[in-house]
């Protein structure tokens, strides 16, 4: 290889580093699996009126959609795919969403669901301490974050099952239909079931 292949491989990376930091949401573009979303987007409400949380018949159910800038267009994605995907029927609640970054965590306070993408540790754990003050569910897309109190995610196995971190909801206060129980991997137990 002579010098110059040498000076163009380095000039062709520094031109491909330069792109990437001027537009880093392409980048992330497939980071979150549309197909999960999509899982996450159809459970969630269910999960929430199949708790001590469910609304009042009328109300509706309001969820808090926590991300950082870089994962607007999947926040906003997952927002849509929410909206589509509500319950459908004659005793159904009507869908709230707002979205939020994780400095604002505390917009969430009137929701029933906080929904959390990715995002550095710090901020992370921030988010989880101020949701351990609200009654509310927090859901992460990263199953790792049942580690640090949130309360759902899902678990991806043979099938796709809701991931339920059962301490953290007690310490809320917060019951789930054992229907709800039955058909979900628990957190923390060594047989899963």
């Amino acid at each position: 290889m002579d010098r110059s292949d040498i000076v163009n491989r380095a000039l062709g990376r520094l031109v491909l580093l330069f792109l990437l930091m001027m537009n880093p949401a392409s980048v992330m573009a497939d980071y979150y699996d549309t197909d999960l979303l999509s899982i996450f987007s159809k459970i969630l409400p269910r999960i929430v009126s199949m708790s001590s949380l469910d609304p009042s018949e009328g109300a509706p159910i309001n969820v808090c959609i926590v991300h950082e800038d870089v994962d607007r267009p999947a926040a906003e994605h997952f927002e849509t795919l929410l909206r589509q995907n509500t319950l459908n029927g004659e005793h159904v609640h009507r869908l709230q969403s707002i979205r939020t970054d994780f400095s604002h965590v505390s917009a969430c306070g009137e929701s029933q669901l906080v929904f959390l993408f990715d995002a550095p540790p710090a901020a992370v754990e921030q988010a989880l301490s101020e949701t351990k003050k609200l009654r509310t569910i927090v859901a992460a897309y990263n199953t790792a974050l049942l580690s640090q109190g949130a309360d759902i995610s899902l678990f991806v196995g043979r099938s796709v099952m809701p991931y339920l971190n059962l301490r953290s909801l007690k310490e809320k206060k917060i019951r789930l239909d054992t229907i709800l129980l039955r058909v979900s991997k628990l957190y923390g137990q060594e047989n899963g079931r």
